[in-house]
C-alpha cells in the first residue's frame, strides 16, 4: 500500500484491505494455515488466473490486477495468468498467497483431502478456490562405494575422510574397523555418493587409499526429508546471537541447530553446551520455523 502511494509505510492508509471482511479473511486464513504448517505441511500454488478488465475502488478505476496486487506478486514466488472475467485475485488474497506459498509444486503428491470455497461472483469458469491437501515422499538415486584397506595408517585414513567429505557429490563417509584375513586389523571405507559421480569418486578413493578396487553398489532410491538451512537472530539469556539451523519436512518438523554455533554461544556465555542447545531448540520451536 505504501509503495503504491510512494509514502512511508507508517503513513499508509488502508482502504478496502482495512475493512472488517478483509481482516476476518486474513485472520481466519492465517489461523488455518498455521495449524497445517505446525503439522509439517508446506504451501504451494499453481499459476493464478488474476482476471482482466478494470476494477473500481476508493482511488478510482484501475486495470486488473490492481497495483497493490501486482506489487505483492512481484515480491513473491507466485506465477500468474492474466486471463479471466473481472478481478479474480484481490490484494487480500494476493497477500495471503504471497506470504505462505513457495511457488508451484514440482514434485508428485498423493491426494489426501480436497476442499472448495466459492466466490459470490458468477463467472463462465467456476469462481472457486480449491485446496488440495496431499503428501509427498522425496526420493533421490544414490550409490554406495566400499573398499577394504589393511595396509594404511590412521593418518592416511584421517586425511582420506577429510578429502572425500569435501568432494562435490559425496553425501557421507563412514569407516568401520575390523579384522580381515591373516588376523590383520583393517578398515571398511563406505562412501554414499550421487549416482552420477560414483565412478569419479571411486577413482579418488583408490588414489587416496592405494586400494586395488572399489565396489560400486547402486541403491534403487532413498526416501529423504525435505531439508532447508536457515539463519536467524535469537535472544538467549538476555543477549542476542545469530544461529544457523536445519528444518526437516514434511514427515515431521525437526529442528537441528548448527553445533559450531552452539559451542560458540556456550563459550561466550560460559555455560554448558547442553543447556544452550536445549534453550536454542525451545526458542526456535516457538519461533516461526517457516521463515515468515
Amino acid at each position: 500500500e505504501a509503495e503504491v502511494h510512494g509514502v512511508n509505510f507508517k503513513e499508509s492508509v488502508f482502504q478496502e484491505v482495512g475493512s472488517d471482511d478483509a481482516i476476518f479473511d486474513v485472520t481466519c486464513s492465517a489461523y488455518g494455515i498455521r495449524k497445517l504448517i505446525d503439522m509439517g505441511y508446506s504451501f504451494f500454488s499453481n499459476p493464478i488466473r488474476v482476471g482482466s478488465g478494470f476494477v473500481e475502488f476508493s482511488h478510482g478505476k484501475y486495470p486488473v490486477p490492481a497495483p497493490a496486487t501486482l506489487n505483492l506478486i512481484k515480491k513473491s514466488d507466485l506465477e500468474i495468468i492474466i486471463n479471466g472475467e473481472c478481478e479474480l485475485l484481490t490484494p487480500t488474497a494476493a497477500a495471503i498467497l504471497a506470504y505462505y506459498c513457495s511457488g508451484s509444486p514440482t514434485f508428485p503428491i498423493s491426494v489426501e483431502e480436497v476442499s472448495y470455497g466459492a466466490g459470490t461472483k458468477v463467472t463462465e469458469i467456476p469462481n472457486v478456490l480449491r485446496l488440495i491437501l496431499g503428501k509427498t515422499v522425496f526420493r533421490d538415486s544414490i550409490s554406495a562405494l566400499e573398499t577394504n584397506v589393511d595396509d594404511v595408517s590412521g593418518e592416511f585414513i584421517g586425511y582420506m575422510l577429510e578429502k572425500l567429505t569435501s568432494l562435490p557429490g559425496v553425501l557421507d563417509v563412514f569407516v568401520q574397523h575390523g579384522i580381515t584375513k591373516k588376523s590383520r586389523p583393517a578398515s571398511l571405507v563406505r562412501v554414499l555418493v550421487e549416482s552420477s559421480r560414483a565412478e569419479e569418486i571411486a577413482e579418488e578413493m583408490m588414489k587416496l587409499t592405494g586400494s586395488l578396487g572399489v565396489r560400486v553398489i547402486p541403491i534403487y532410491h532413498r526416501i529423504v526429508a525435505s531439508r532447508e538451512v536457515k539463519e536467524r537472530q535469537i535472544e538467549l539469556f538476555g543477549r542476542k546471537f545469530r544461529i544457523r539451523y536445519k528444518v526437516s519436512k514434511p514427515f515431521f518438523a525437526h529442528i537441528k541447530p548448527e553445533f559450531d554455533d552452539i559451542i560458540k554461544i556456550s563459550e561466550d556465555l560460559g555455560i554448558s553446551p547442553i543447556e544452550v542447545y536445549r534453550e536454542v531448540i525451545r526458542v526456535l520451536s516457538n519461533a516461526d520455523t517457516n521463515g515468515k
